[in-house]
């Protein structure tokens, strides 16, 4: 794994999603709700570090990181067609 990159996970959050939703099936709205805020505080954060690490090139590079979210995960992407990483 590059260094900086940490993947974390849950366990049991797909038991959980499948009981929440077993009460009520509003549930899985919220919870994928709930994992885009994680992801947006996320994506907020490297943001402001790729802009503070690489000043001149802010431009297209941190507009691409954005957060990404379902029922069962949460993920912030990085670059596009028009700002690819290598």
């Amino acid at each position: 794994m590059p260094d900086g990159i940490q993947v974390t996970g849950v366990e049991g959050l797909r038991d959980l999603t499948r009981d929440l939703k077993r009460v009520n099936p509003a549930f899985g709205k919220k919870i994928q709700q709930a994992n885009k805020a994680a992801a947006a505080h996320v994506a907020d954060v490297a943001e402001s570090r790729y802009s503070a690490k690489h000043p001149r090139k802010s431009g297209k590079g941190a507009a691409s990181i954005r957060a990404l979210a379902s029922q069962s995960r949460a993920q912030v992407a990085f670059g596009s067609a028009r700002a690819p990483y290598v």
